[in-house]
């Protein structure tokens, strides 16, 4: 018995001298080299691509089992030039050997140097991996449907013997004691886009790593985009699980610094700390702790995602501070606008909470600051493919007058004046050229027509040139191509403007309605915003219900109908007086000097009262009157709108004591002639003669040596005064 005993000790003894014999010799005895031709052939079958060693290949099993790679590289696809797709100079890998027999991997190094990979995508938009992903999914075809039938014969002959996966290689936990990354790139080469982007001189280093456990993990390298470089690095402590579907940054920290060129003056400098957490298991992704720095802007909050394995949805709560929108608009390469004042589009604010979806977005709460402005509110696009909106916003002031574009120099501006509107050589505007049968491919067209939508617009104040508009209300419907306005309000120049726009966007042509109020209008006031004087002042009261086809105005203008009604009370016409030199001279009798100053000035009205109707572009008023101290006048004419505005007005202004003046005005509106119907005054001289009492004809009669020439004198006299009244406002010349 303890013969035998020592016998199998003695083999024990002489086997394990043999088993480390063999470790040590093994090395020695065997040259993987040899192996190069079968891993080559392997590659191939299974990638369809060229793989190369040009250098040695080595093996180690002292103190640990390694192995050691020179050069090699991976065959870039067809068509995609001599690169490889793939390739390293260097790598070596040191594992533990006895913890492999209970499938717990222990790699003592694992060390990747050099290695480089090349991605593009060609001008046709075709990929270098496209072949890879190709060839390996039809090998997996095929070996499913081996499987399947190899599965189906055997189920038929052993239907209750259970299938083996066999032996797995897919270790069951693993540590790795060193893990470093030298010199790596990556390479993304777009012609589609004519862009490329390179990530080089990447090196990665971590501390000892394994399933649930914290590590150091530092990441650092280079960033070229086209002709612009900068430096990026990462720092964190990591935690993964074994198959690495968990992972977890904690203090993350990532930096990147560009050099400055003339886009970014001040470079592109940006610094992110946030604590981040992958979950591919659950589908989830979060970022919290988020604190973005740059020259730019700071943003700050939380972003998380979740169904990233189905249906994507995400959340989140952002506050963007510091935001500097000039240099924010050029670091994304927008141009800058010029604007009149230099300090607008210099500060900035964003907060928003927010919710979505691949199709959906619930903008719960928004606040905006720019510059002076703060907008607030909230919207929600219930589908993008087909879209859906709702919101609510409002803002307390908007001043535009900040963000038009510098004034220009009067010789500047006569120099550019082609490059506006175009006109004749009598600087008379030409024919509109807009597009109109292009209206309906328009995209704001066609989002029109498939869009639903409701929601409310508040504005405390708008500013545009000396135009202020107040309390600025406004509510949106859509549906089915229809939308309506309605009402859109706002305080104006003490008065008050209620509109209710409609557009029916369904056919080939929009279809527009338009019905507007205006009550107690102070006009002096709306002049002077608008035109920088107060040529006629007084209270309006103005209605308007017009329909029209088109989206431009060169078409809408001849398809124009409906009508209008204006009424002007107690104001003056500034800088002309219809009263004769007769009544002048009796005011000075009876005044002082003062008053006849401002009766040479201004003439005074109590009431102008006028309805229009307009039918297929052509206005027409057949009602136009006026009352004033010691006259009145009525009026009625054309204003054709389908070509050059052409006006054809015909008035009648009767003055106490004097015969009535009847004078006509025509031509472009832009450009008016007036004159006086000689005719027809001398015929209501004739009559106010012999029909006033005698001291009043008189008066009439000595107003100039001989009567027709003294009438008509008068008549162009007051003529005149109207002429110089109306050019005052509208321009235009009297007719000799």
């Amino acid at each position: 018995m303890k013969k035998g005993v020592l016998l199998f000790g003695l083999f024990f003894l002489v086997l394990c001298t043999a088993g480390a014999l063999g470790l040590v010799l093994a090395p020695e005895l065997l040259d993987p080299n040899s192996y190069k031709s079968d891993i080559i052939r392997e590659v191939k079958r299974q990638t369809g691509r060229n793989l190369r060693f040009d250098g040695d290949l080595s093996i180690a099993l002292r103190p640990w089992l390694g192995v050691d790679l020179g050069p090699i590289a991976l065959s870039n696809a067809e068509g995609f030039g001599p690169q490889p797709f793939l390739e390293a100079r260097h790598s070596s890998i040191q594992v533990q050997l006895l913890p492999l027999i209970n499938r717990d991997l222990r790699i003592q190094s694992l060390m990747l140097d050099g290695v480089s990979l090349n991605l593009a995508r060609n001008k046709h938009g075709q990929t270098n991996w496209e072949d890879i992903t190709e060839f390996r999914k039809e090998k997996t075809e095929r070996a499913a449907q081996k499987d399947k039938s190899t599965s189906k014969k055997h189920a038929e002959s052993s239907p209750k013997e259970k299938t083996n996966s066999g032996f797995s290689l897919t270790p069951d936990s693993f540590a790795i004691a060193d893990l470093q990354l030298k010199n790596a790139s990556l390479c993304w080469d777009d012609a589609v886009e004519n862009r490329k982007l390179i990530l080089d001189q990447l090196n990665l280093n971590t501390g000892a790593m394994a399933p649930g456990r914290d590590f150091d993990l530092d990441i650092s390298g280079r960033i070229a985009h086209n002709d612009k470089e900068g430096i990026v690095q990462l720092t964190s402590t990591a935690n993964i699980d074994k198959n690495f579907r968990r992972q977890q940054y904690k203090n993350a920290a990532f930096s990147i610094t560009a050099k400055a060129d003339e886009i970014a003056k001040e470079g592109v400098q940006a610094e992110i700390h946030a604590n981040i957490l992958i979950d591919l298991n659950e589908g989830s992704f979060s970022v919290e702790n988020l604190d973005l720095k740059t020259p730019q802007a700071e943003i700050t909050g939380v972003v998380t995602a979740e169904k990233l394995n189905s249906a994507p949805e995400y959340a989140a709560d952002l506050v963007m501070t510091q935001v500097k929108p000039r240099a924010l608009l050029k670091l994304l390469q927008i141009p800058v606008p010029k604007t009149a004042d230099p300090k607008a589009l210099s500060a900035g604010a964003l907060k928003i909470s927010a919710t979505g979806g691949m199709n959906f977005l619930n903008i719960l709460s928004l606040q905006l600051n720019l510059d002076d402005t703060t907008v607030s509110g909230h919207a929600n696009i219930k589908s993008f493919r087909e879209p859906n909106l709702s919101f609510a916003l409002k803002g307390d002031s908007l001043d535009l007058n900040r963000y038009l574009p510098p004034a220009q120099k009067k010789g500047n501006a006569a120099k550019k004046n082609t490059k506006g509107k175009a006109t004749s050589k009598d600087n008379t505007p030409t024919k509109d050229t807009a597009a109109e049968k292009h209206s309906a491919e328009n995209p704001v067209i066609d989002f029109l027509r498939h869009v639903t939508m409701e929601g409310t617009v508040q504005l405390g104040e708008f500013r545009f040139k000396k135009l202020r508009l107040n309390n600025i209300k406004g509510t949106v419907k859509a549906r089915d191509g229809l939308i309506r306005i309605n009402p859109l309000s706002t305080d104006f120049s003490s008065g008050k403007l209620v509109t209710d726009a409609q557009g029916d966007f369904r056919g080939k042509t929009p279809r527009n309605q338009l019905v507007a109020k205006a009550r107690n209008v102070d006009l002096g006031k709306a002049l002077t915003d608008l035109a920088g004087k107060d040529y006629v002042t007084g209270r309006v009261d103005l209605n308007i219900n017009a329909r029209a086809n088109g989206f431009t105005w060169h078409t809408v203008r001849r398809s124009l109908n409906g009508n209008a009604k204006l009424v002007m009370k107690n104001g003056v016409f500034r800088g002309f007086s219809i009263i004769p030199e007769p009544v002048k001279q009796a005011a000075i009798e009876k005044s002082p000097s003062d008053i006849s100053g401002k009766i040479q000035k201004q003439q005074p009205y109590e009431r102008l009262s006028s309805d229009f109707t307009v039918r297929n572009g052509l206005l027409q008023t057949k009602n136009t009157r006026v009352t004033a101290p010691r006259l009145s006048g009525q009026g009625a004419g054309t204003l054709d709108l389908r070509g050059d505005y052409q006006l054809n007005y015909n008035a009648i202004i009767s003055i106490t004591a004097l015969p009535r003046i009847p004078f006509t005005v025509t031509g472009p509106v832009y450009k008016p002639t007036y004159s006086l119907d000689t005719v027809q005054f001398l015929k209501e001289t004739a009559y106010t003669i012999m029909t006033s009492p005698l001291d009043v004809g008189k008066k009439a009669l000595d107003v100039g040596e001989d009567v027709g020439k003294g009438t008509i004198d008068v008549g162009k006299d007051i003529l005149d005064g109207i002429n110089k009244g109306l050019q005052n406002i509208f321009g235009g010349d009297k007719k000799k």
